[in-house]
């Protein structure tokens, strides 16, 4: 099997036209005896392009009026072409333009949407600082109330074992009025 490098193509290709057979991706493939057809194919399709610009460039003798006739009619086609070529040139400048004076405005809309919602997320961080302080404040407030109803509770208990004691001395005393009534 035959690398299939430019050279080994090349020749393979002058070999089968020097023979009158047309050069084709299978033929030149089995000439080589294997190889790819992506690697191929831009190697016969260069054989074949300069085959064709040598072709072309082969003399003939040509009249001078046609060599005359073939400039003006150069010149004549150039000057068309690139008058058409400038005039398709500024209709598309033109839309780039508009595309382009589209797209800015839809980027600054973007930007002032933007600018808007950073705004409004500054306001919003800043309402929710003022209320994570206010609960801050509020847990502090409630830790305050739930020692002062301890303490309140404790108090309480401490009255009604007071208010126990009372009633027991009351109670007591109401007895001893009565042991002193009676021995009176």
């Amino acid at each position: 099997m035959k690398t299939a490098d430019k050279t080994n193509i090349f020749a393979i290709c002058d070999e089968l036209d020097a023979s009158g057979i047309k050069p084709t991706l299978a033929r030149v493939r089995e000439a080589l005896g294997g190889g790819s057809f992506t690697t191929i194919q831009p190697l016969l399709k260069e054989w074949k392009d300069q085959r064709a610009a040598a072709a072309m460039t082969e003399t003939v003798d040509t009249p001078a009026e046609v060599i005359e006739l073939a400039k003006t009619m150069a010149v004549q086609l150039w000057a068309k072409a690139k008058a058409q070529s400038d005039t398709e040139l500024a209709a598309v400048k033109k839309e780039l333009g508009e595309t382009i004076s589209e797209l800015k405005a839809e980027r600054d809309e973007a930007i002032s949407e933007v600018k808007r919602l950073e705004a409004s997320l500054t306001t919003e961080k800043k309402v929710a600082e003022g209320l994570a302080e206010t609960l801050k404040e509020r847990d502090k407030e409630i830790a305050d109330l739930r020692v002062n109803k301890k303490t309140l509770q404790e108090r309480y208990e401490d009255l009604l074992y007071i208010q126990t004691k009372y009633e027991k001395v009351l109670q007591e005393v109401g007895e001893l009025r009565g042991i002193l009534s009676q021995k009176k």
